[in-house]
């Protein structure tokens, strides 16, 4: 009886330690499904009303669907917009965060970057929106994608044609790994607004940083790695950002409790080539062009003037 009482707690601990991992790995890893588009946090509120009309009217506006296949035979799916009716020789390839909505959330700023005679490719990175795929790629995978796009781009407008990559939070990383990957010469900046360093530190300062927290972080990472194909910290920001090439420009919001701000200056500090950065005070993930957008657009007019 003693043995019985013993073995159960036992078993039943062991089986919690694997399982609560996996749920960790398969809530946060695999694809979410999106029921209400405009339900966004409370720090949205006050801009709900006029997110909401920039959101309508950037999906009305005439658009080119496209699709490419990536590197692991999923089918990726971006939307295409031209600048103006006049064609134009540079494009902005946007990746949005996680668990977003593309032309969502690039409907505030999409009008700044046409003003500025830029094509938008806004991109539904993988297991989001119209794009295949069963397991978010949290940077790693998409900074392979963010290649493939940009050699989409090249193959269509030619070798003349320059690009600018835009990303924010996750898919910010995904262009700050892209930095380390061959991305092809007709990528001439980034522009990354709160990426996170890496996927597993990310990981502890949502979790929690205590050591049962950490270890389920490393078990998912292992399931991620079997499963997703990539584990969490297999490739960095920061590792990918001291291989770039092209200039970089850093913005996040100082108020950032989700991505903390000190992410950024580790990122900023990791890039050799030309960098810029701008912290928006008093703006939390994702609200810094809401927040001021003054300033943004001041800095990214100023960072894009000497690219």
């Amino acid at each position: 009886m003693k043995k019985k009482l013993f073995v159960v707690p036992a078993v039943l601990g062991t089986i919690g330690t694997f399982l609560t991992p996996y749920v960790l790995f398969k809530r946060f890893i695999g694809r979410f499904i999106i029921k209400d588009e405009m339900n966004l946090g409370k720090e949205w509120m006050p801009y709900k009303t006029e997110l909401t009309v920039k959101y309508d009217e950037l999906k009305a506006l005439p658009h080119e669907s496209v699709k490419i296949e990536s590197f692991d035979k999923l089918m990726l799916h971006a939307n295409f917009y031209k600048a103006g009716e006049q064609s134009s020789d540079k494009t902005l390839i946007v990746f949005h965060g996680f668990r977003g909505l593309a032309i969502r959330d690039f409907a505030m700023q999409y009008r700044f970057y046409m003003d500025m005679g830029y094509n938008l490719l806004i991109v539904d990175m993988r297991a989001h929106g119209e794009s295949e795929g069963r397991y978010t790629g949290f940077g790693v995978l998409d900074s392979l994608d963010c290649v493939s796009w940009c050699e989409y781009i090249e193959c269509r407008f030619g070798k003349e044609h320059k690009v600018v990559l835009h990303g924010t939070s996750m898919g910010a990383a995904a262009v700050m790994m892209a930095c380390g990957r061959n991305l092809p010469d007709i990528v001439k900046a980034v522009i990354e607004d709160c990426g996170f360093t890496d996927i597993e530190e990310e990981f502890k300062n949502v979790l929690g940083n205590t050591p049962v927290k950490v270890f389920f972080i490393k078990v998912a990472s292992i399931y991620s790695n079997i499963f997703a194909g990539y584990s969490f910290k297999e490739y960095k920001s920061t590792s990918a950002l001291r291989k770039a090439k092209i200039p970089v420009l850093f913005i996040h919001g100082g108020s950032d409790d989700f991505v903390p701000t000190y992410m950024v200056r580790e990122l900023y500090e990791s890039c050799p080539t030309y960098k810029d950065m701008l912290i928006v005070d008093g703006a939390g993930h994702t609200m810094s062009y809401v927040v001021d957008k003054q300033a943004y657009e001041a800095k990214v007019k100023s960072f894009l003037k000497k690219i």
